[in-house]
């Protein structure tokens, strides 16, 4: 290793230290464990201060919607049909990804965002609900036959977390666009940090 690599590797492992924590959002077409994933995005934080690091997006190719055993809801598909066409029409005019890539995608993201091998606490993943976004994304792991790149035990839901003190999400303003997985990590971030102060006091 040379010196600049060194550097970079204990830039690296200051960086994880730092915040230790991903929020894990997906924009799908059903709400069932294989659901048809059309976007992934996640944001890197720290559950201490709500700060943020790192983010990723990546949209999926429409072509691959129906493809890979994914559920397609009719319901759902109408909701998003109601929606501003805007949002579906990002899928036109931004770079997409195959379901199988985007998977490859964000595992070198969350191995590059964790010191998992070096003796270190593996970062923990949160999604919004015990049997939503990890379940559905874990669900697409399986099919392809990739290895989750996170621990079983590394996984933290946000629900439970809020129900303890459900009024400070419910006074949490949202900033951003709604139906933006990034904004939407982001403002679960927000209260999932002042929910965790408020039960530490």
């Amino acid at each position: 290793m040379t010196f600049f690599d060194w550097v970079a590797h204990e830039a690296r492992i200051e960086h994880v230290k730092k915040y230790g924590h991903i929020m894990i959002d997906l924009e799908t077409l059903s709400t069932k464990t294989n659901a048809s994933i059309i976007e992934i995005a996640a944001v890197e934080f720290n559950k201490e201060t709500g700060e943020i690091g790192d983010t990723f997006d990546v949209l999926i190719s429409p072509d691959d919607w129906v493809k890979n055993n994914r559920d397609i809801n009719g319901n759902t598909l109408l909701w998003w049909m109601q929606q501003d066409k805007t949002l579906l029409s990002k899928f036109n005019n931004n770079s997409v990804s195959f379901l199988s890539s985007a998977l490859n995608k964000f595992t070198d993201f969350y191995n590059h965002h964790t010191l998992c091998g070096e003796n270190e606490k593996e970062t923990i993943v949160w999604g919004n609900g015990s049997t939503m976004d990890i379940t559905i994304l874990q669900s697409a792991y399986e099919y392809f036959n990739k290895p989750i790149p996170w621990k079983y035990w590394a996984v933290n839901d946000v629900r439970t977390i809020v129900e303890l003190n459900p009024e400070i999400k419910k006074n949490t303003i949202f900033s951003g666009d709604k139906h933006n997985p990034i904004d939407d990590c982001k403002h679960q971030i927000k209260y999932l940090v002042e929910t965790l102060k408020s039960i530490k006091k």
